[in-house]
């Protein structure tokens, strides 16, 4: 075991309220052994504690001071001041000030920049009290947001520092905020060692946008297990479709089911069983809204939350994923789809167009209509020969591109391992 140290900020984990443990924990499952120890620092520690890995040193310290920085508004003031007399805070305003003229986006630079300063403040203080060699260890952002400015500012004391991010979706696409803005993006950026995206697309759109810090930006794939079986179609010329999502806006679950209804439709005597798995507050009135306007021939399911998706594609034959999202990273819920050798139909946004090609799948407009969507199921569900390939192909993808025991290994062996670089 090498003497080195990770140090991860994430959102939550290893507690379960921000669910990164789908990834982190199979990422780490790789490069655990790498480090002397390995220290996870969240910005939350509500919910339940994964307790995968009992040698992470969990410190919670500054999720206690980040939780009273946001309901307590006399301590945010306090970062807020002490973040308005900093030059960065003016450097920033001068350089986009056609932005921060929306009131909104001011405020929201202000904050940033007080969080930031709150991370600082706490970091130096235990960098000093645990004897922290910054030249020996990594500091691995999961989202690349305040946590990371927060992290440059502490650079500027520590200049050995090696920092690294992952940037995952909303930390990429500014349309993905409300106001559409992300506020000090070169200073976090200069500090980088390493900018890792969830996709090629989201490495290059960056890369355009700030093409003085392209040299540090890659694209990593994320990935998910081998579940160790495939997922049976169905043989009774039934077709049964599931969607994975959150019922959030985002999802257009609503679209989803006029799509999934407009097949049906033209489908004729053909059975069809669409099961959405995820819950969400509008959950009884989007199945209330479904079965109400759902042909006879159409058997609809909400089952809410569930543990693992792949129980049910192991009990159940499921011939393909539809997922309607106007915004994505690379869903997590298609890598595992594929990796089960489920086709996917899904809409061409964010990074869903290097995991859903015509081998695997099919793209929708990323504002498609009911009709396209239901042609989108024609596409790929009229031909029995055809469903075969797309199964066979979409578990080929998964191998090639989504498998997390060769995407988090050449991660850790080749970059995360190495404070040099």
């Amino acid at each position: 075991m090498t003497e080195k140290t990770l140090v991860l900020f994430s959102a939550s984990y290893p507690y379960s309220v921000a669910a990164e443990d789908t990834f982190l924990d199979p990422e780490l499952r790789r490069g655990i052994h790498l480090f002397s120890r390995i220290i996870a620092v969240p910005s939350r520690n509500v919910g339940t504690r994964n307790t995968t890995f009992s040698e992470i040193i969990v410190e919670e310290e500054f999720a206690t001071r980040f939780a009273r920085f946001k309901s307590d508004m006399l301590f945010m003031l306090r970062y807020i001041l002490k973040a308005v007399i900093r030059k960065e805070f003016y450097q920033d305003l001068i350089k986009n000030w056609k932005r921060v003229l929306n009131p909104l986006a001011f405020l929201k630079t202000a904050w940033v920049l007080a969080a930031a300063c709150l991370l600082e403040e706490w970091l130096c203080e235990y960098i000093e009290s645990q004897r922290i060699d910054t030249s020996r260890t990594i500091f691995y952002t999961f989202w690349c947001n305040e946590i990371t400015l927060g992290l440059a500012l502490v650079k500027k004391r520590y200049p050995t520092m090696q920092i690294v991010s992952r940037a995952n979706g909303y930390d990429i696409y500014e349309e993905q905020n409300t106001p559409p803005y992300i506020p000090f993006r070169a200073p976090t950026f200069s500090c980088l060692r390493e900018l890792y995206t969830v996709s090629k697309l989201a490495r290059d759109y960056l890369a355009e946008l700030y093409p003085a810090y392209a040299d540090r930006m890659f694209y990593a794939h994320m990935g998910v297990e081998d579940p160790g079986f495939s997922a049976s179609a169905s043989v009774d010329g039934s077709l049964n479709i599931v969607s994975c999502a959150y019922i959030v806006p985002v999802k257009r679950i609503r679209l989803m089911a006029d799509g999934i209804i407009a097949y049906a439709k033209k489908a004729g005597n053909r059975r069809i069983s669409w099961t959405h798995i995820g819950g969400g507050d509008s959950r009884a009135e989007l199945e209330a809204y479904t079965k109400k306007n759902a042909p006879a021939n159409l058997d609809v399911r909400f089952t809410g939350y569930v543990p693992s998706v792949y129980e049910f594609y192991k009990t159940h034959p499921v011939d393909l994923l539809i997922s309607t999202s106007s915004s994505e990273g690379v869903p997590v819920s298609i890598m595992e789809a594929e990796s089960c050798g489920i086709p996917v139909i899904a809409t061409a946004v964010g990074g869903v167009p290097e995991i859903v090609n015509e081998t695997c799948g099919h793209l929708l407009p990323p504002d498609p209509t009911p009709l396209q969507i239901a042609d989108g199921i024609s596409a790929i569900c009229e031909s029995t020969a055809r469903g075969a390939d797309l199964r066979q192909g979409a578990r080929e993808n998964w191998k090639t591109n989504y498998n997390a025991e060769t995407n988090y290994t050449l991660l850790y062996r080749n970059r995360l391992e190495s404070p040099a670089g």
